[in-house]
């Protein structure tokens, strides 16, 4: 076992965890444009509204992820 890494919570599962998280972030960040999208373009609301609902999702999923890793 390599007590640096693990010290330095730099191992293969954190690195993992961490590539999830960016993987998410971008993810939200897309939601994000899209719901801008759905706005300006006047969508109806049940579209909005799934948007909105995605993004909130994602960013309780985002928040989990992180605060687990730290």
């Amino acid at each position: 076992m390599d007590l640096g890494n693990k010290k330095a919570g730099n191992g293969p599962q954190v690195e993992a965890r961490g590539q999830e998280i960016v993987r998410l972030h971008q993810m939200l960040e897309d939601w994000r444009d899209l719901r801008r999208l759905a706005y300006a373009e006047g969508w109806p609301a049940p579209a909005a509204q799934i948007i909105d609902i995605e993004v909130c999702a994602l960013q309780r999923d985002v928040a989990r992820q992180v605060r687990e890793l730290f």
